[in-house]
């Protein structure tokens, strides 16, 4: 019974911790190509994204780990940003978030890269 307890409860609490992680996207249209930014909480830290959408394919062009260093206010070794930009957010296990990260992960694979 105390077996079943703890893992409810666990359950409970990973549920929770993960409701309220909100993925933070910039989206800059093009007729070309149209840049997406992601800013995704990891932990204490956050990680940065910026993808290219062109030939029906995302490219990642860029990564790097954020810090909090004011309410909004995010910098890392080669990018600083204003989180308040951003204005659409998404669950962490959204489809679109997925879509985007998978497209790019693929797309990198099947190159050798």
């Amino acid at each position: 019974m105390k077996r079943i307890q703890i893992i409810i409860l666990g359950l409970l609490i990973t549920t929770i911790g993960f409701s309220q992680n909100k993925v933070k996207v910039r989206i800059f249209p093009s007729k070309i190509a149209t840049r997406t930014l992601m800013v995704i909480p990891f932990g204490e830290k956050y990680i940065y994204e910026d993808y290219t959408y062109f030939k029906n394919v995302y490219w990642l062009n860029s990564k790097d780990t954020l810090k909090l260093i004011n309410d909004s206010i995010l910098v890392g070794e080669s990018v600083s940003l204003n989180t308040k930009l951003y204005t659409i957010e998404y669950d962490f296990c959204d489809s679109k978030i997925n879509n985007i990260r998978n497209s790019s992960l693929s797309h990198l694979i099947l190159n050798g890269k």
